[in-house]
């Protein structure tokens, strides 16, 4: 059979049969509906790719030889190319098809009742609770004790646990002590930009005013360093670049700022290409030969260990968990850049959303106005 798009109320006539189909208003995110005219078949609209939908058209297209289906061709990742011969009109994918070729929804089965033993060894949690956290690998009372109530002295990690901690800070102490100007260099996006906001911190707290934040332009620039951004660094006379959530792949641009007198400091998450930047220091958990236990940090979170690590050695004044009131935008980013919240970011998300709720900042009060969320009660949704 051949393609159809709906578009608003507007018919159009579909395939040889010529059915007449009208399209109703949804204001839902998504439906499942027979509403459209004359069509012997279910009609399922996928306004968003929405997993709680896959999970209910699985079940309700099981009797059905043929459906019809609807994908919002903005915001997809269903296969829709993979459906049948479709059109495109009005931003909608639509298609008729049998239901056997949906299979791309996954299939779900009961995970298997826990043995006795399996159950003595979660014995303080209830039986529904064990059985979930079992089959996530969480097998152990202490284990599960980390996971449900993440404590930030016992479990975070030493920072100089990460290769080249120790230099970066010993670096950076001395540009601070030598007055000499820091740049920051981060990525755009929400884990960047707040490991930039860390720093700045950081600096505004002890005092020091000789450093510049640089972000790079999402569509001129782009991700990662940039030679001529270096370039213009360099001539306003910054000594130190730090880079946050960025630098790991940009090997070339390092050995360009050295040669104008530039050390580098990157600290990134990404897995390390073959050819990593011969930089003072590097400080990814993923590069070879770092020990650190958690290899899941997001960009902000290794940026926040090396403030750590910055305070470990020289508090320059800062009380004593001082950088803790910092958790809010670790937390922040932890979430947004949806690494696993397991290990260090389960500690980081759980106390950084504590400190959101207490937090200060004007921009993120402003946004929680705008919203009318109330602060004191913020979750992670």
């Amino acid at each position: 059979m051949g393609g159809f798009v709906a578009d608003g109320l507007a018919q159009y006539p579909f395939g040889a049969e010529g059915f007449a189909l009208r399209q109703r208003y949804f204001a839902r995110d998504f439906e499942i509906s027979t509403c459209f005219r004359d069509v012997p078949y279910p009609a399922v609209m996928l306004l968003r790719d929405d997993l709680r939908m896959a999970r209910s058209l699985r079940m309700y297209v099981q009797e059905c030889e043929e459906v019809i289906v609807f994908i919002d061709d903005m915001r997809r990742n269903l296969f829709v190319h993979d459906l049948a011969e479709d059109a495109v009109l009005g931003g909608f994918h639509g298609a008729i098809v049998p239901h056997d070729i949906l299979q791309f929804m996954p299939a779900y089965a009961t995970r298997a009742p826990l043995t006795v033993d399996e159950k003595n060894s979660l014995s303080p949690y209830s039986d529904l609770l064990a059985h979930l956290m079992f089959h996530r690998g969480i097998t152990d009372s202490v284990t599960a004790d980390k996971f449900l109530v993440p404590d930030y002295s016992r479990d975070t990690h030493d920072p100089f646990l990460l290769k080249d901690a120790d230099k970066a800070a010993a670096r950076i102490i001395r540009a601070i002590q030598a007055s000499e100007k820091i740049a920051v260099y981060a990525d755009y996006d929400a884990d960047g930009i707040p490991g930039a906001a860390l720093f700045n911190d950081l600096f505004t707290r002890i005092g020091y005013a000789n450093y510049t934040i640089y972000i790079p332009h999402r569509h001129h620039e782009g991700f990662g360093l940039h030679e001529k951004a270096v370039s213009e660094l360099a001539a306003s006379g910054v000594k130190l670049i730090i880079t946050v959530d960025c630098g790991i792949a940009d090997a070339d641009i390092v050995e360009h700022a050295r040669t104008l007198g530039v050390d580098v400091i990157i600290t990134d998450h990404h897995e390390p290409p073959a050819d990593a930047p011969k930089a003072h220091a590097v400080i990814d958990p993923k590069q070879a030969g770092c020990m650190y236990p958690d290899k899941n940090l997001c960009g902000t979170g290794v940026a926040f260990k090396l403030i750590q690590a910055i305070l470990a050695k020289n508090r320059f004044g800062l009380k004593e968990g001082h950088e803790k009131w910092m958790l809010d935008l670790v937390g922040i980013a932890t979430l947004s850049d949806m690494v696993p919240l397991t290990g260090e970011n389960r500690v980081f998300a759980h106390y950084g959303m504590t400190v959101l709720r207490k937090t200060q900042r004007l921009g993120l009060k402003r946004l929680f106005t705008m919203l009318k969320l109330p602060q004191a009660h913020l979750t992670e949704d």
